[in-house]
């Protein structure tokens, strides 16, 4: 049996929790310059505040109902989500940390009344060593426990824990639900089983597998006997990342092609470090970079290219400097640029070049070992390449952020008694 836990509206809980005056008001939390909505309380999703919205376009409802809009604080809410993860690990299951406000844990095959038992005392512990709300759905296979965990949230009889005994109890449910709710079934799927007339979650279960098979390949394949009760997405402590993107919208638009290449050349940087720890090396590279969409003309172009799989940051720099030289545009000014690294495979599989050198390539190797010793030993910032200018960062709009309560000596909450 799998249990799903899943915190609830979690930067928006994040932020309640060091501040009760929160509770019970429409919140909101944006992105990194304030643009747009990233999480949502319930009381802001019942106002009609969607996923995405931009501020600018909802300016006068915030105004109106007196919506409250926070700035993202991400070092609280990854600290936070560490805590929730930490919390799991005091029970004596199984746990695999899915994303920042998910984790799946794996249960032994108990009652329904036990499971629900177990699932409670999982919300309740959480909630109060964590403060932060949770949703836990249990199932037979993860994708039936995302199932659970939707029911849970929506069905205040629940209190927030919900388990289906097996697969075949899923059923009911599964009839009022479409194929692209199904954790699984992406949007071009969804579309695809539509034309065939495959209208319901249970249209889909009940399809024939070979079919499936034939037009959804493996993964949906793979969906269908989730739904059957046969667990294909097993617990696995890594799985290997197929790409890696870094990018950001900027405060202000940037007009020079040279102030774009420094912010690209810290997103390669960072990119590369994080593959070298990973001990992933990338085949593919783009970089892209876009004009504010909000405004006419609207431009956007993207550089690829193939590579000799590295993760050395200087030959990915140089490359990402000759992408950016031939998309960018000087009758544009830019509101967001990112590099993406595709086709990872482990540095132990990678195939090298015939013709290349073998003995650069390990001194290239050696330096990067060096530079990531030095880095973590003293500082992050401590060494880096000149095309980075000094390791200046980017700065985001951040116009209401909270304090960083719990990664800041300086920002520590205080109370007077």
């Amino acid at each position: 049996m799998f249990a799903l836990i899943d915190c609830n509206n979690f930067f928006v809980s994040c932020e309640r929790v060091f501040n009760p005056k929160l509770w019970n008001k429409p919140v909101v939390v944006l992105s990194n310059n304030d643009g747009c909505a990233v999480a949502r309380s319930k009381e802001a999703k019942d106002l009609g505040i969607p996923m995405g919205a931009p501020v600018f376009k909802y300016k006068s409802l915030f105004r109106k109902e007196k919506i409250i809009a926070l700035s993202s604080n991400f070092s609280l809410y990854g600290d936070m989500s560490r805590r929730v993860m930490a919390t799991l690990d005091t029970f004596p299951f199984e746990t695999q940390v899915y994303s920042i406000d998910e984790a799946f844990v794996h249960l032994p095959h108990f009652s329904k009344a036990e499971l629900v038992h177990i699932g409670a005392s999982i919300k309740q512990r959480i909630e109060k060593w964590v403060g932060i709300p949770v949703t836990v759905g249990i199932a037979p296979t993860k994708t039936l426990a995302k199932v659970a965990t939707d029911i849970a949230k929506k069905d205040p009889v629940c209190m927030g824990v919900f388990a289906f005994e097996n697969a075949n109890h899923a059923d009911p449910f599964l009839q009022k639900r479409q194929p692209k709710d199904i954790w699984g079934i992406g949007r071009k799927s969804a579309q695809f089983l539509e034309s065939r007339y495959i209208l319901s979650a249970l249209d889909f279960k009940n399809s024939s597998p070979d079919w499936i098979k034939k037009n959804l390949k493996v993964t949906g394949y793979r969906t269908l006997l989730e739904l059957h009760g046969k667990s294909c997405v097993e617990l696995d402590s890594k799985i290997q990342r197929k790409s890696l993107l870094h990018s950001r919208s900027f405060a202000s638009e940037i007009e020079k092609e040279e102030d774009l290449s420094t912010i690209i050349s810290t997103f390669v940087s960072s990119s590369a470090k994080k593959l070298r720890k990973e001990k992933l090396v990338a085949s593919e590279m783009s970089v892209f970079i876009c004009s504010n969409r909000h405004q006419k003309p609207y431009y956007s172009n993207e550089s690829h290219v193939r590579l000799i799989p590295t993760s050395n940051t200087s030959t990915l720099l140089q490359v990402a400097k000759e992408g950016l030289s031939q998309i960018f545009n000087s009758d544009y000014t830019y509101k967001r640029a990112g590099v993406v690294f595709y086709d990872l495979v482990s540095e132990s599989h990678a195939q090298s070049d015939l013709f290349s050198c073998t003995k650069k390539n390990e001194k290239g190797k050696k330096l990067m070992q060096t530079l990531d010793q030095i880095n973590q030993r003293y500082n992050q910032e401590s060494l880096f390449f000149a095309s980075e200018k000094n390791g200046k960062k980017i700065k985001s709009r951040q116009e209401n952020i909270s304090p960083k309560f719990t990664t800041n000596w300086d920002e520590i909450l205080t109370i007077s008694i």
